[in-house]
């Protein structure tokens, strides 16, 4: 019976003395951060394509665009401090002339002949910086990294 006790009275001493900094490590409001992808692809000869790679080129001096004229797609990360709600039903071309830490995009130009061209930029206080590049010449192995 005294053991009975004694276990109960430490349960209880326990509970008194942890029970308010578990309550208090629930109390501090969480961050929450959500990335959003979204993948969109214009057409060859388009408006949209032609302003993105113009974007391109103003980030990317080094690796300019070399071909022309073929699909362009982008696939953005965006970092939101909330969830985002739909505005538009369509896409949009507006490039930002920032990004933030932890944003992305990928430009990827696709041509007839098999050429493919690929910016990665990451977002920077300061604007975009290029951190990968590759371009395909036609059906041949990649030509440059």
């Amino acid at each position: 019976m005294q053991m009975t006790s004694l276990a109960f009275g430490i349960a209880l001493l326990t509970s008194v003395s942890v029970g308010p900094a578990l309550v208090g490590a629930q109390a501090a409001p969480a961050k929450a951060r959500t990335t959003v992808e979204s993948r969109t692809t214009w057409p060859a000869g388009s408006v949209e394509a032609a302003s993105i790679l113009a974007w391109v080129k103003a980030r990317s001096p080094g690796h300019a665009p070399i071909t022309s004229g073929g699909d362009i797609s982008i696939i953005r990360r965006q970092i939101e401090p909330q969830p985002l709600t739909r505005t538009s039903s369509g896409p949009t071309v507006e490039l930002p002339v920032s990004g933030r830490q932890g944003e992305a995009i990928t430009i990827t130009s696709r041509q007839a002949d098999g050429s493919i061209e690929t910016w990665a930029h990451t977002g920077i206080d300061s604007g975009w910086m290029l951190v990968e590049y590759h371009f395909k010449r036609g059906f041949s192995p990649e030509s440059i990294k």
